[in-house]
Parts: structure tokens; C-alpha cells; sequence
């Protein structure tokens, strides 16, 4: 699938979500999200590129510094536009391969499982 298509896809898939919450996946509760990003919309990844840049949200789970409205598990997600200064990190060969066919899976074939399993996958991988 080209790149253009799956950030279209994508799109389509996450405008739906701010209307209803069609699909749930745990660690994403109340964010409006199925798949894992960082920022208040998707933003076009190069799937073509040699690597793919994912972003770590960091937890605001302690009462004592943070809002009930303010307070997240945190996760790590795709981070096209950094502009809160989160750590990132990019993931490249076997790895990248790896998501862009889970995308892509995901996508075409959407389910509850599928979105999970990706979400799942995308928090194994690290700096």
C-alpha cells in the first residue's frame, strides 16, 4: 500500500473516533485514539522512509501534580510534530518492516484485536 493511502486511511479512521468511540483499546481510554499518536490529530508518516519516529507520552498519573481531567497513563506513539519536547526515538529495519505491516493489517482488516495488537506491538519497542 502506498504511503499516501495509508495516512488517508488512517485520517478516515481516527475522524471517525472523535465522532464515536467505534473501537476500544486498553491504554487509550479516553483519548479519542485507536491507534497510538502523539498530538490532537494524525499527522502524515513517511512509510517509505528508512525508519519511522515514535514518541514516548510520559505518565501523569500523580494526583499531586496533575488535573483528574490532566492525568494519563502515557504511552508511546507516533510523533510527526515534536513540539512539546517528548523524548523520541526512531525505529528502523526488522522493526519498521514489522509496523508498516501491522498498519497496514490494521487498516484494511479493523478490528478491536487487530487495533490492540498494534497498539500492544508499538509499546514493546524502544529507544
Amino acid at each position: 500500500m502506498k504511503s499516501g493511502k495509508i495516512n488517508a486511511a488512517i485520517r478516515r479512521i481516527e475522524d471517525a473516533m472523535v465522532k464515536r468511540d467505534k473501537w476500544t483499546v486498553k491504554g487509550l481510554e479516553d483519548t479519542g485514539k485507536c491507534i497510538p499518536y502523539i498530538g490532537w490529530f494524525w499527522r502524515d508518516v513517511d512509510w517509505d522512509a528508512p525508519d519511522i519516529r515514535l514518541g514516548i507520552l510520559p505518565s501523569t498519573k500523580d494526583p499531586l501534580e496533575y488535573s483528574e481531567l490532566e492525568r494519563t497513563e502515557g504511552f508511546i506513539g507516533f510523533i510527526e510534530n515534536n513540539k512539546w519536547g517528548y523524548e523520541e526515538f526512531l525505529v528502523t529495519g526488522e522493526d519498521k518492516d514489522k509496523l508498516r505491516k501491522m498498519v497496514e493489517d490494521t487498516i484494511v482488516k479493523q478490528s478491536n484485536e487487530k487495533f490492540q495488537a498494534l497498539f500492544d506491538y508499538i509499546q514493546t519497542l524502544q529507544p
